[in-house]
């Protein structure tokens, strides 16, 4: 009897004109111990080499795939272009600027089969210059649906979900489309499980949507009242929660 091989992640990395930073992103998927997986870099209409510097990785790499999108159509047309053609169980997301550390698949889906989990997420180094880390992002060990209204605490680079489980779940082109995603995938779970090691490393730059709290403050606000139709009270509620977040988080 052959021996069953272990589920494979399916990696969703949008990438435009990243050429810069696409080799060292696609190397840290390359260096997992964990070899069952599938990276689908999409092309989101680049005009620099991003395709051609793909393409021949795939060609040395099989589990490299590029999806080309024949005009720049922004982050979750990319995402959404990945999820539709992956394959495999679980779904984990890395942008062509950000790094996940060695062990990060092989212990994120160990502690998700532990802990009986269908969505969870990691820690993260902050950085500029590798290997400067500049702070490190916590998630807590358990992350309801209700929690997370209160501020988003999946970095998208270190989420992953089990789409046999519960379906994919695609991004609407939306700001913060990662953060209404998480929203849907925890629903639809029922929670989140959270590693509290650091498995991932996010690129801070100075265009980064981090780095601008005001508007950020506007986009969670819209996503309250225009995409989750919370009544304005909650929001107002849940928006207090989100400010004082961010404010501990700066101390």
């Amino acid at each position: 009897m052959s021996a069953i091989q272990p589920a494979t992640v399916s990696i969703i990395m949008p990438a435009f004109n990243a050429t810069h930073t696409l080799p060292h992103s696609l190397a840290s998927v390359r260096l997992q111990n964990y070899p069952y997986w599938e990276l689908l870099v999409i092309d989101d209409g680049s005009s620099d080499n991003t395709a051609d510097y793909t393409a021949e990785q795939a060609r040395k790499d099989p589990r490299i795939k590029l999806i080309r999108q024949v005009r720049n159509q922004g982050v979750a047309a990319a995402r959404n272009a990945g999820i539709a053609a992956a394959q495999g169980k679980y779904i984990a997301f890395l942008d062509a600027d950000d790094l996940w550390l060695p062990d990060k698949l092989s212990r994120q889906i160990s502690a998700m089969r532990e802990n009986s989990a269908t969505v969870s997420m990691t820690a993260y180094y902050r950085f500029n210059q590798v290997p400067e880390w500049q702070s490190t992002t916590t998630p807590p060990n358990w992350l309801s649906y209700t929690s997370l209204l209160k501020g988003n605490a999946i970095g998208n680079l270190t989420g992953m979900y089990d789409c046999h489980a519960i379906g994919k779940v695609y991004q609407q082109p939306v700001h913060h489309e990662d953060y209404l995603m998480w929203l849907e995938v925890v629903r639809k779970a029922g929670g989140a499980h959270g590693l509290q090691e650091v498995l991932a490393a996010y690129r801070v730059s100075a265009s980064s949507l981090s780095g601008n709290k005001v508007k950020s403050i506007q986009w969670t606000w819209q996503i309250y009242r225009r995409h989750l139709k919370l009544p304005f009270v909650q929001s107002i509620y849940l928006m207090f929660h989100y400010v004082v977040k961010a404010a501990l988080k700066r101390a």
